[in-house]
């Protein structure tokens, strides 16, 4: 199956190129202290529950938001080289009734949830703080390029060589 029989049918489906980094952290209390002195948009908290599946060689995500009555649908492509996590992403938002039709014939690949507070900095500029059910806690930063993700890391005093290129759900499978 392909990204577009994937997305075969949905009216509005947001495509980007993701650029982020992700880190361990230690003490949150003093990233947020950091994170609030660079004066946010907009801050947003929600549980998820995420749930992974493979369809004929194609993996995608659904994702249930706290507080929302869909899903979203989310099929990420191809890593690009890069200093972080860069590659495009596709989202879109699904009612239950699709997201049952969807996985009728994937395979379930498992699952994670965590609690998600979303910073938003404005310029398509996010840092989210995720505790990640079984992992700890982590941040995310995720911006336009490379350059406003290393800014917004040393803004921060995040060092840039502890980015975390794998997925929650891997770090969870390489915990097992």
């Amino acid at each position: 199956m392909s990204p577009d029989e994937l997305f075969k049918g949905i009216k509005t489906v947001q495509k980007k190129d993701e650029c982020e980094a992700k880190l361990a952290v230690a003490d949150v209390g003093e990233v947020v202290e950091k994170i609030l002195a660079l004066h946010p948009l907009a801050t947003e908290t929600y549980k998820e529950k995420n749930r992974l599946y493979q369809h004929e060689g194609t993996a995608f995500r659904l994702r249930k938001k706290s507080g929302h009555e869909n899903l979203i649908l989310t099929y990420k492509g191809e890593k690009k080289p890069s200093l972080y996590k860069k590659r495009p992403e596709f989202e879109a938002d699904v009612t239950p009734e699709k997201a049952r039709f969807l996985v009728k014939d994937a395979v379930f690949l498992g699952g994670y949830e965590k609690r998600r507070t979303v910073y938003s900095l404005g310029d398509d500029a996010y840092v989210m703080i995720d505790a990640v059910v079984g992992l700890g806690d982590y941040i995310e930063v995720e911006a336009p390029d490379e350059q406003v993700v290393s800014s917004i890391l040393g803004k921060l005093g995040l060092d840039p060589a502890k980015h975390i290129s794998d997925s929650y759900f891997t770090l969870l499978q390489k915990k097992k």
